[in-house]
C-alpha cells in the first residue's frame, strides 16, 4: 500500500533524493512513525510540523539545508519565500529569517550544552552528598 503525502519541502527533497521513510528513519536514528508524522503534516491529524531540531537531523540525509525544510519556497530556481510581507523588500525578509534561524540554532545548541553541564554538576553533587 502506498501513501500519498502532501506536497511539502520534506517530501519533495525525499523524492529527489530517492529515499523512503524507513530508510530516512534508519539514517536519522528514529522510528518510522516519527518520519511518517513529519511527512503527513498538515493533512493527517497525527502529523507533526517540521521544527528546527528535526530539520537539522533530516536535512543532511536528503540533500538540503535545515531551513529548506522549514520555510516554503515558491520555486527551485530563484528560491524566493512564498509569503512576501507588504512594505519590505523580499531580500530584507529573507535576511531576517536567516538571522532568526541562525539565532534559534545557536540557542538550542547552548541549551543542550547547559543541560549537559547541569547533569554533570548534579552527578558531582550526588557524589558529595552520598560521600
Amino acid at each position: 500500500m502506498t501513501t500519498d503525502y502532501p506536497d511539502t519541502p520534506m517530501n519533495r527533497f525525499m523524492k529527489a533524493a530517492n529515499i523512503n521513510g524507513p530508510q530516512l528513519a534508519k539514517l536519522v536514528g528514529c522510528s518510522g512513525v516519527e518520519i511518517w508524522r513529519l511527512r503527513a503534516w498538515p493533512e493527517k491529524k497525527d502529523g507533526r510540523k517540521m521544527n528546527v531540531s528535526w530539520a537539522e537531523k533530516i536535512a543532511p540525509h536528503i540533500g538540503c539545508k535545515p531551513e529548506d525544510l522549514i520555510f516554503e519556497r515558491k520555486n527551485e530556481q530563484s528560491m524566493p519565500w512564498s509569503v512576501k510581507p507588504i512594505g519590505k523588500p523580499l531580500t530584507d525578509v529573507e535576511a531576517e529569517l536567516n538571522n532568526y534561524f541562525q539565532i534559534t540554532c545557536q540557542m538550542e545548541s547552548r541549551i543542550d550544552q547547559l543541560e549537559a553541564e547541569n547533569n554533570r554538576l548534579n552527578k558531582i553533587i550526588d557524589k558529595l552528598v552520598c560521600a
